[in-house]
This record gives structure tokens, sequence and C-alpha cells, in this order.
């Protein structure tokens, strides 16, 4: 079955906040029975870049943790 992302105001507003960067869109794809099919996906002009949530270390109550991973990731890596 095709595991599809959906565009997601929360985690665009959390990314681009951290960032300073307002044409950021961030789109997510959660499986809640299991979080190795889960990622995100942010385009830029000239790749977009994939994120397994499985790369990320995060607290998964809180969701405001998983987009601060999503920042270290690629940002910090």
């Amino acid at each position: 079955m095709p595991n599809y992302a959906h565009f997601s105001p929360d985690a665009t507003r959390l990314l681009a906040e951290k960032t300073g960067n307002p044409r950021l869109q961030v789109f997510v794809r959660i499986d809640p029975q299991d979080s190795r099919s889960s990622f995100f996906l942010i385009p830029y002009p000239d790749k977009i870049m994939h994120v397994p949530f499985a790369d990320l270390t995060y607290d998964p109550l809180r969701f405001d943790s998983l987009v601060e991973a999503l920042y270290g990731a690629i940002y910090e890596a």
C-alpha cells in the first residue's frame, strides 16, 4: 500500500519559527501502528528531503519534540 504524506500546518509553523524561513512547507506521514513507516518530507527548490521518524530521537508524547528532532536532523547534522 502506498504511503502518502500530507501538508502539516503545525509542523510547518514550528519548523518555520525555528529556522526563520516562512517559505518552508512540511509534509508528514504518520502511521500509528508502525512508526518505522512514518516520515517527513520537506521540499526545497532543488531537492526533497525525506526524514524517517526512525532516524529521530524524540518524545513520542510531544509533537514539538518531533519537530525539534527534525530540525536537528536537517540543520545540525
